[in-house]
């Protein structure tokens, strides 16, 4: 699934792009709907996974305010912002 050349062309070579598209690929585009498995070997968790997820990021939005800072230009064409490629921990 995730080698599939007519949704990935070249599905053997890593292309970090291929994850980045803004517009769907395809009728389903749920690139991750595969992440936790599928037939008798279904993750039998997912769905805490997916609870879990979804109300850690809840709670996140309902405690805390988030917004952009005053004068800080954030984005690919930002002024400035000098981007590096490696290996973050």
């Amino acid at each position: 699934m995730a080698r599939n050349p007519d949704k990935f062309p070249n599905p053997t070579r890593f292309i970090p792009e291929h994850h980045m598209s803004k517009v769907a690929v395809g009728p389903a585009s749920d690139d991750i709907s595969f992440v936790f498995g599928f037939g008798r070997r279904i993750c039998v968790v997912r769905h805490v996974a997916d609870g879990s997820l979804f109300a850690a990021v809840v709670n996140i939005l309902t405690v805390f305010r988030l917004e952009r800072a005053s004068g800080w230009n954030v984005g690919p064409d930002a002024e400035g912002v000098k981007w590096t490629g490696g290996l973050t921990t």
